[in-house]
């Protein structure tokens, strides 16, 4: 029935008929009906993992994780903005939607410069998203973010293992495209794990902390 959830199951349909997994808390997309929506559940289920547990309790309070503790990312660093920070090479950020109670992690690298590169190119960077308990080694590879003249552009991986209509990687890219665009609504929050988004350093400083970014590796950009 709508908006039940049974241990059985393992998720809830909600009015606008779409799913919500009680395990991860993943919304489906809107359906028709109860019927397309439960095929859609059930098939998520099968492959579902639990919600990032470094990221909040099941009261939804934030919790401390190896003592690294996710903080908001500032959308205002002096010098610095946000799109610089994610795409500095080895950032681990969490996307929450407040609105539709949605969260993913990304883990996002830079690819190397090839000498047969043009001096003024930036190579890409790939993205993978957090599938499992371990949230330093079980990501999803699930594309590449290519930065041309005409501007920067997603480009799914077809052999990822994750449909392009998974709602982590719709969720890529209406925010990427959003923080791109210098336009991040509200509801959107960007959150770091208290690591070097440029070296992967544990960070100790609060202000390194809080920016995100090292003094070493701030001073390098």
């Amino acid at each position: 029935m709508l908006g039940e959830v049974t241990e059985a199951q393992g998720y809830k349909i909600l009015t606008s008929y779409r799913f919500q997994c009680s395990r991860c808390n993943e919304l489906g997309f809107p359906r028709d009906n109860e019927s397309q929506v439960s095929k859609e559940a059930e098939e998520h289920i099968r492959n579902c993992v639990p919600a990032d547990p470094f990221m909040t309790d099941e009261s939804g309070n934030m919790i401390k994780a190896d003592q690294i503790e996710k903080r908001l990312v500032p959308r205002d660093i002096p010098g610095y903005g946000l799109l610089k920070w994610i795409l500095t090479g080895n950032a681990h950020v969490t996307f929450v939607n407040t609105v539709a109670n949605e969260k993913f992690t990304y883990h996002i690298t830079q690819a190397k410069r090839r000498p047969s590169d043009p001096e003024d190119s930036v190579p890409p960077h790939f993205i993978s998203v957090l599938t499992g308990p371990n949230n330093t080694d079980d990501y999803t590879y699930i594309g590449t973010v290519f930065h041309n003249t005409d501007g920067d552009r997603y480009v799914h991986h077809r052999n990822s293992g994750m449909s392009q209509e998974a709602p982590s990687v719709v969720n890529f890219q209406y925010v990427y495209m959003a923080i791109y665009a210098g336009a991040v609504p509200d509801f959107i929050e960007v959150w770091h794990e208290g690591r070097c988004c440029m070296c992967g350093r544990l960070l100790t400083d609060p202000d390194s902390i809080e920016r995100g970014i090292g003094p070493v590796c701030l001073g390098k950009m």
